[in-house]
């Protein structure tokens, strides 16, 4: 009998605290999510004044307005 109600205890446990995990986490997926195919891209050996190109595709994955404020290289 106590094993049961043991076990029923345990259960409910960690059903209540997977159901806040998975509410945590639907708050986190709120605003704005950048999702980049390609993140990196290795040019290579490139000789002086050559002029190099590449296009990143990107996506807004989140549920609010994505805003671009800075892009940069390396």
């Amino acid at each position: 009998m106590i094993r049961t109600v043991l076990l029923i205890f345990v259960f409910t446990i960690s059903v209540v605290f997977t159901s806040q995990v998975h509410a945590q986490k639907q708050e986190k997926l709120k605003g704005p999510l950048i999702e980049l195919q390609k993140d990196i891209h290795e040019f290579g050996k490139v000789r002086q004044d050559t002029i190099v190109s590449h296009v990143f595709t990107f996506k807004n994955a989140g549920s609010d307005t994505l805003y671009v404020a800075k892009i940069g290289s390396s």
